[in-house]
């Protein structure tokens, strides 16, 4: 082999390791996600499957950490984790899948890990839904799963330490609200009949509690359109009073 067919045959392996060498990690990434994946859909193991997935960045990797934080059957610590890194990573928007967990039968620590998520990161409007829904529930009286275990005495907290933390998160939620307030506007108005004649008596209390003045000429309206209803003007005119809508 002359001098030159030499270094003609180095040059394409040099080309060869260039081409394949991505190619080849980018597998063993695929497969890595994957079997760290499958440890950590697992009832009771350990978080550092999880937190070995959040040291690869990209789609694979978010999904697979949105897997198991959505997963039902994986260990609720590393459903926390899961949402914790999801979290860190702000070019990703996850808070509509997040917030579908916002549900009275899961568990205050994995409620809590949402709407500490839902805080920091935006909230779409599949999440302002979601929690609207919740709070709605909450609203009507629904208990949470923390609730019936207090109840029975199972649980690790004391009765005063699940209200501290349920008031925590109930402000956390609030806040978001108030944040989207022109999304929630819209769902109050689309869903709960706000500027309706009849709207949902959940509708009007939360713009007043929450001090939500743009939703001033939905209830203005909503009070015009009641006139022949006492009972449900009444309500209204006392958020209208409590907001100062003009």
């Amino acid at each position: 082999m002359t001098r030159k067919s030499l270094k003609a045959l180095k040059f394409a392996l040099a080309i060869s390791c260039v081409i394949l060498l991505p190619v080849a990690y980018l597998a063993y990434r695929a497969n890595e996600i994957e079997r760290l994946s499958q440890i950590a859909h697992r009832p009771s193991t350990e978080v550092v499957s999880v937190n070995e997935i959040g040291q690869f960045k990209g789609d694979a990797a978010n999904m697979a950490l949105l897997a198991v934080a959505l997963d039902p059957n994986a260990d609720q610590s590393n459903r926390i984790a899961a949402i914790k890194i999801l979290t860190s990573r702000t070019n990703t928007d996850v808070s509509g899948p997040l917030s579908r967990l916002m549900q009275p039968h899961n568990g205050l620590d994995l409620r809590r890990a949402v709407s500490d998520s839902l805080q920091r990161t935006s909230c779409s409007s599949e999440c302002v839904e979601r929690i609207l829904q919740y709070e709605e529930r909450m609203w009507f009286g629904e208990k949470n799963f923390e609730d019936y275990h207090k109840i029975s005495g199972d649980i690790k907290w004391g009765s005063d330490q699940i209200e501290k933390e349920q008031n925590q998160l109930h402000s956390q939620l609030d806040l978001i609200l108030i944040r989207e307030a022109s999304t929630t506007v819209r769902y109050l108005t689309d869903i709960y009949g706000l500027g309706n004649a009849f709207p949902s008596d959940f509708a009007v209390d939360l713009v007043g509690r929450l001090k939500i003045t743009v939703a001033c000429p939905l209830l203005r309206r909503s009070w015009e359109g009641s006139a022949h209803n006492m009972q449900v003007q009444q309500k209204l005119q006392n958020t209208i009073t409590s907001l100062n809508c003009p």
